[in-house]
C-alpha cells in the first residue's frame, strides 16, 4: 500500500533508498549505457553486444575503474531526482485524499452496541489507477526536469573510454576525421577519455549552449510514465501477492520482489524511449550528432536493425531496473520506520 507518512519523510527515505541501490547496481548501469550507445555494424557484432561480452569487454580493455564512471554526478542527480518526485508524489497525493475526506460525508454515528466506542473511524478513499499515474507523471515530470542537466552529463561520462589515446596518436600522424551526414552511426560507436564534471558541461554548453544540458528531456517527459508506472504496480502487486497481515509492514523479501517485478514490467514497457534517450544524450568523439530527435533515433534504428534494434541493450536494463528497484524498496522501507520510530522516541523525551 501507497505511505502515508509526511511528504518529506518519504521523500528523504525515497532519495536515500535511491542512492544506496543506485551505487550498488551502477556498474550495471555503466554496461546498459554502453549498450545502448553502441553501433552495431554486422550480424556477428550484434551477437556480441550483450551483457556478459560488454561487461567482459570493458573490464579488459578499460579496467574496474570504468564501472564507475559519472558516479558522483549520477548519485547526485538520483539523491535529486527521488526526493523531489517522492515529495511532489506524496504531497499530491495526500492533499488529493484529504480534500476527499473533508467533501465526503460524515461517518455514521456508533451504534447502541458500540456506545462505548464514540471515536469515528475515518476511512482513507482509494484513489484509482488513472489518478495514481496522473499524480506520479506530474511528480516525475518535476523531477526529470529538474535533474536532466546532471544526467547528461553522467552518460556522457558514462560512454567515455580509452580510445581517445588511439586517436591522438592518429591525429599526431596527420590523419584528420571526416565527418560525413548519413543515417550510419557505425563509425562512432567508440569512447574518449573520462572528462570530469565541469568539462562535461562545459563541453555541452559550448556545443548546444544552456538548452543542451535538456538534451533528451522530451524523451524524459515520456518517461515520466515509467516511474508513475512503477509505482501503480508496486502497490497492485502488494494489494494482490501480499497476505492481509503482512500488508501494512511487509517482509524485506516482500517488499524486494514487488518492486523489482514492477520495475521490470515497466522498463519493458517503456523500453523504446529508454533507449531513444541515452542516444540523444550520447556524443561521438568525432563530435558528429548523430540522431535530431526521437523520430530520428527510431528511424534510424528500425531502418537498419529492425523493430527490435529498439531493445538493444534491454537485458541490461531490465537486470538493473529488477535489483535497483528491489533494493530501494527495502531500504526506503525500512529508512521510513527508522524516521517514525526516531520521531517517537524524542517526542516522548520531550525533544520536539
Amino acid at each position: 500500500m501507497a505511505s502515508t507518512l509526511p511528504p518529506i519523510v518519504q521523500a528523504t527515505s525515497g532519495a536515500l533508498g535511491g542512492v544506496v541501490s543506485n551505487a550498488l547496481v551502477y556498474p550495471l548501469d555503466v554496461v546498459t549505457t554502453r549498450m545502448q550507445t553502441t553501433a552495431k555494424s554486422s550480424a556477428k557484432k550484434s551477437k556480441k553486444n550483450n551483457l556478459p561480452n560488454t561487461f567482459t569487454t570493458m573490464l579488459k580493455n578499460e579496467g574496474p575503474a570504468t564501472f564507475y564512471r559519472g558516479l558522483a554526478s549520477d548519485s547526485i542527480s538520483t539523491a535529486l531526482s527521488n526526493f523531489i518526485y517522492f515529495a511532489v508524489y506524496s504531497f499530491l497525493r495526500n492533499t488529493l485524499i484529504n480534500r476527499r475526506i473533508k467533501h465526503s460525508p460524515p461517518p455514521p454515528p456508533p451504534s447502541s452496541k458500540n456506545a462505548k466506542d464514540r471515536t469515528a473511524v475515518v476511512v482513507a478513499p482509494v484513489l484509482s489507477a488513472l489518478e495514481e499515474l496522473v499524480i506520479g507523471i506530474i511528480a516525475g515530470i518535476w523531477a526529470k526536469g529538474t535533474v536532466s542537466p546532471l544526467s547528461n552529463i553522467t552518460v556522457r561520462q558514462q560512454t567515455a573510454a580509452t580510445l581517445a589515446v588511439k586517436e591522438n596518436n592518429n591525429l599526431e600522424e596527420g590523419k584528420q576525421l571526416v565527418v560525413q551526414d548519413s543515417d550510419s552511426d557505425d563509425d562512432d560507436d567508440h569512447f574518449a577519455t573520462t572528462p570530469s564534471m565541469r568539462e562535461v558541461a562545459q563541453d555541452i554548453l559550448d556545443e548546444k549552449g544552456w538548452t543542451g544540458f535538456w538534451s533528451g528531456f522530451k524523451s524524459s517527459i515520456l518517461l515520466t510514465t515509467n516511474p508513475a508506472l512503477t509505482s501503480f504496480l508496486v502497490d497492485f502487486f502488494r494489494r494482490s501477492l501480499i497476505p492481509q497481515k503482512h500488508l501494512q509492514h511487509p517482509t524485506p523479501a516482500q517488499v524486494f520482489f514487488t518492486g523489482a517485478v514492477a520495475s521490470s514490467c515497466a522498463s519493458f514497457l517503456t523500453y523504446p524511449l529508454i533507449l531513444s534517450k541515452s542516444r540523444l544524450m550520447y556524443k561521438s568523439p568525432s563530435g558528429r550528432r548523430l540522431y535530431k530527435s526521437n523520430v530520428d533515433v527510431f528511424r534510424k534504428t528500425i531502418k537498419k536493425y529492425g523493430v527490435w534494434g529498439m531493445y538493444a541493450g534491454l537485458q541490461g536494463q531490465l537486470t538493473k531496473g529488477f535489483l535497483s528497484e528491489g533494493i530501494k524498496g527495502i531500504v526506503k522501507d525500512r529508512m521510513e520506520q527508522l524516521i517514525v520510530l526516531l520521531h517517537r522516541i524524542l517526542t516522548r523525551q520531550g525533544t520536539l
